[in-house]
Formats: C-alpha cells, sequence, structure tokens
C-alpha cells in the first residue's frame, strides 16, 4: 500500500520444539510501571511482593524484585507529577469559580517551599436554623498553628461579614493547636466553647464513672449560675481533683462565663419575663432565639402572638431565600483559562519522628470493649511473689534472696519428734555424751550396684 507503513507475514513455521521461557525481555521495568498506575492510584500502600506475585499469577513470567522496585518508583514519580500538575492549576481553578459563581469566596496562599501533596484540613461547619450542619468554608494548609488559623478566620470574618458579625457568632469547637488564641486576637468579643463530647472523653481519660458524668453533664445543661454551682459542688465532694481539672479549663467554669448548651426547666421554679427586652430569666430564648415556653405562656395571657417574636432568620421565607440561589457547574481543567498567577507547589511534607501510624487513633468513646468480659482498669495489681501491692515480679525487692521459697513451694518441715527434740532445753545426760546425736536423714543414699 503506497503511502503507508505495513507490513506483511509472508511465512510461518509453526512447529516448536523449544521449552517455554519465563524470562521476557519485553516486559521491562517502563512497560510494568504503566500497567501499576492505575492499581497505585487506588492503594499507594501497594507492596512490592504484593506486585511480584500479582505479575506471577496474571502473566505467569519471573520478575524480579529489583524490577518491580524500579516499576514502583516510576509509577509513584508519575502519579505524584500528576498531583504536582493538579496544585499548579489551583489559580486557574479558582479563575474558573468565580467565573461560574460569582459570589465565590476564593483566597490563595503561595508559599515559596515545595514538597508533595500532604498538607491539613482546615474546615467551618455552621448550624442553620433547621439543626443542620453546613459546611461553610474549607482551607488546606501546610501545618495546624496559630498562623495558619489566623488566616483562615481572617477570611472567615471577612465572607461572614465583618468582624460586628463575626463577635456576635458562637463558635464551638475542640482544643485545636492555636485556635484560641487566634479567636482571642481576631474576635476578642465572640463567645468560644468547647465540645462537650470531645471535653467528656478528655475528662474520661483521668475521671472515669458514670455518676461524674451524670454530674458533668448536668453542669454543662445548666443554664443559669446557681444550678451550675450545685453541680460543681456536688462533683466536689465525690471528687476534688475532678473538680479542679474542669475549673482549670478555658474559659473557666466560672459565674461569668458558664459552659451554655440547653435548658432543663422544673416545675416549682418561677422564672420573669420581659417581652420588651425579649428575655426570661431561664436564659432559653438568649440562648436559642426562640422564645421559651415560659414567654409563650406570657404572650398567650397577653393574647399576643408567639409567631411574631421569633427572629427573621427563623421564619420559612429567609429560609426559601438562602436556598433559593443556584452552584452552577464547572467545566473541565482542559477548558479551563491561563492565568498569569505564578504556579501553586504542593504543601511541605513534614516527616515526623518515629514509624508512620496507618490508623488514627480512636478516642475514648469509639474504643469497643467486650460486655462479657470485664475489664482491669481500676485494680490494683499485686506482685505474685510478696503478694505486696505496688510492683511487679521483676521488680520484686526480694526476688534475690536465696532463702526465700517460691510461691508455689513451700517451706521445707522437719519431722516433729526433730522440731520437739530441739526445742527442749540441754539436759545433764545430753551433755555427758561426747558423739553428737544421731540425726536421720531425709532421703537415703543411692546404693549402687557394680559388677564383679
Amino acid at each position: 500500500m503506497e503511502g503507508c507503513s505495513t507490513w506483511q507475514l509472508r511465512k510461518v513455521v509453526d512447529n516448536h520444539s523449544c521449552s517455554r521461557q519465563f524470562n521476557i525481555k519485553m516486559m521491562n521495568a517502563k512497560w510494568l510501571s504503566e500497567t501499576l498506575y492505575n492499581s497505585l492510584q487506588q492503594n499507594l500502600n501497594l507492596k512490592i511482593n504484593e506486585i511480584h506475585s500479582k505479575a506471577l499469577r496474571k502473566w505467569n513470567t519471573n520478575v524480579t524484585l529489583s524490577k518491580v522496585r524500579r516499576a514502583k518508583i516510576m509509577a509513584s514519580e508519575k502519579l505524584e507529577s500528576s498531583f504536582q500538575n493538579q496544585f499548579k492549576r489551583i489559580h486557574d481553578y479558582a479563575h474558573e469559580l468565580l467565573k461560574c459563581n460569582p459570589s465565590s469566596t476564593i483566597q490563595v496562599k503561595v508559599d515559596s517551599q515545595n514538597g508533595l501533596y500532604k498538607g491539613e484540613l482546615l474546615t467551618a461547619i455552621g448550624r442553620d436554623p433547621n439543626d443542620q450542619m453546613l459546611p461553610l468554608a474549607y482551607a488546606i494548609v501546610e501545618v495546624e498553628n496559630k498562623d495558619s488559623w489566623t488566616w483562615f478566620l481572617e477570611l472567615l470574618i471577612e465572607d461572614l461579614g465583618g468582624v460586628e458579625v463575626g463577635n456576635a457568632c458562637t463558635f464551638m469547637s475542640d482544643q485545636q493547636k492555636g485556635l484560641l488564641p487566634a479567636i482571642e486576637q481576631l474576635l476578642p468579643k465572640a463567645e468560644h466553647r468547647f465540645c462537650m463530647r470531645h471535653m467528656y472523653a478528655n475528662f474520661r481519660k483521668k475521671f472515669s464513672g458514670q455518676k461524674l458524668k451524670n454530674l458533668m453533664w448536668k453542669a454543662a445543661a445548666s443554664t443559669y449560675p446557681q444550678v451550675w454551682e450545685k453541680e460543681m459542688l456536688n462533683m466536689k465532694e465525690v471528687n476534688e481533683e475532678a473538680y479542679k481539672y474542669l475549673i482549670g479549663i478555658p474559659p473557666s467554669w466560672s459565674a461569668e462565663k458558664i459552659f451554655e448548651v440547653r435548658h432543663y426547666a422544673q416545675i416549682t421554679n418561677k422564672f420573669a419575663v420581659n417581652l420588651d427586652n425579649q428575655d426570661c430569666t431561664c436564659r432559653k430564648w438568649l440562648l436559642t432565639g426562640i422564645p421559651c415556653f415560659h414567654a409563650i405562656a406570657t404572650m398567650k395571657f397577653l393574647n399576643l402572638d408567639p409567631e411574631n417574636y421569633v427572629p427573621i432568620w427563623f421564619r420559612r421565607s429567609t429560609y426559601e431565600e438562602a436556598c433559593a440561589s443556584i452552584i452552577f457547574p464547572v467545566n473541565g481543567h482542559l477548558l479551563w483559562e491561563r492565568t498569569t498567577y505564578v504556579d501553586v507547589l504542593p504543601p511541605f511534607n513534614r516527616k515526623l519522628p518515629g514509624r508512620p501510624k496507618k490508623k488514627r487513633r480512636l478516642e475514648q468513646c469509639e474504643l469497643r470493649r467486650d460486655e462479657t468480659q470485664m475489664t482491669k482498669g481500676g485494680h490494683r495489681k499485686k506482685c505474685s511473689i510478696c503478694r505486696q501491692v505496688g510492683h511487679k515480679r521483676n521488680k520484686c525487692p526480694t526476688q534475690h534472696q536465696a532463702d526465700l521459697p517460691g510461691p508455689s513451694q513451700p517451706p521445707p518441715q522437719q519431722p516433729t519428734e526433730e522440731i520437739t527434740q530441739l526445742s527442749q532445753p540441754p539436759t545433764e545426760e545430753m551433755t555427758q555424751q561426747s558423739e553428737p546425736p544421731l540425726i536421720r536423714p531425709d532421703k537415703l543414699p543411692i546404693r549402687r550396684q557394680h559388677a564383679l
């Protein structure tokens, strides 16, 4: 055929007398790395022995471990280069987001360091009037510290509407590194509270027990100082160390700053309602924004409509208006417009000391315990030698004494006749004897028979 590079098979010799070869030169490290690319995308921790056994099982060929190691390195480098190319186009992706959704808030902070694609993910999750969790913002940073949290909160405050709106919000979090000083610096008037689930998980490590748990949750559920002080005094009577531990957690549990969560009203309590200030002494109206049942009873008595006292952000019309906006889809990376910004490099890979962990550490509430067996926590262990509390067998002070018998071997007892004979005072007949008394041995000597 003219104009085409073709080839034609002219002769076929189908009779083969050679044996099968398991070493194929065409299966080199480059070809093997291309076949391993998809497998490494699904599992980055693929072991060399697994790749070797897979090649032997799938292609029935013998591949050396060094060739498999070179193929994995080549496939990993190709995979990491694809991640780096995606980081380089972050500015293009931000431009495409602003083009499709003009109201988006996007900020990229470029660092001069280069490395792999590992980093920390910071998120801000809000709670809507329907008591549903809604993600507000997220950021990928190099490490979790005060500088990264400050940069993230500055963008979040700007997106919320300024410092005044941020000071009116209540921030709930765990004891993250650098988050507390960042909030105190940017939003000094904002309420910052710790999540009770995380607080109890840390509290349970030192102070366990159902009674302390109930007292802690009752103190957290109080909405006015009198109930909180009562529950804390009850905890002090049960365990004073637990009381000191909770008092020392910032923000301190004092009469000025009380951890406010929810309210359990009692029938015998009486509360004062002020409709002009939209407040009740039970403080539930102030905490939730919705009138409590004390305020609703007062409104019914005065022939007022309780719905008129509900804030505008809890109304159905506001909820529909907030959900009316549409998030438009974004085009693929082949259609993105090239920007003039500097290419972004992946976050720097921090190599921590020690063996890398494959599984995350489970919290106290996540630990699986066998209900059929009793735990050993809280039981003081005894030494198996001296039966004393405070040490084990390997650190027993009486272990190296030669005359101390073992715990399973009772001390040897001599016959009663000899003990009584030795315990009696010596008589005149015994002192006149020149030869010592014969003592009956415990064991007779073994008689050996010799051949004549």
